[in-house]
């Protein structure tokens, strides 16, 4: 189960966790995404990925994107987290 929640207070620790799964390979990349994502997550895509449901589904798109892209970073210029307000 997720340890993160929306509220602001947990900012860095959502930003570490995804720099993490962008850096992660193996091993390590399906325990990034087992702490990241519910094991019941929905990740909705862009064709042809479309739909998944559940951490295995997700570690096989993050597996094959590191494999397809091996020197991949992670740049965030702007990074929100907090609730909508309504």
């Amino acid at each position: 189960m997720s340890e993160f929640s929306l509220h602001p207070g947990n900012k860095a620790g959502i930003y570490e966790a995804l720099r993490a799964l962008a850096a992660a390979e193996g091993k390590a990349l399906d325990e990034a995404v087992e702490r990241i994502y519910h094991p019941d997550a929905r990740w909705y895509g862009s064709h042809p990925i479309n739909e998944l449901e559940g951490t295995d589904a997700i570690k096989d798109v993050w597996h094959n994107v590191r494999r397809s892209f091996p020197d991949m970073e992670r740049r965030d210029s702007i990074f929100l987290v907090g609730e909508s307000g309504t």
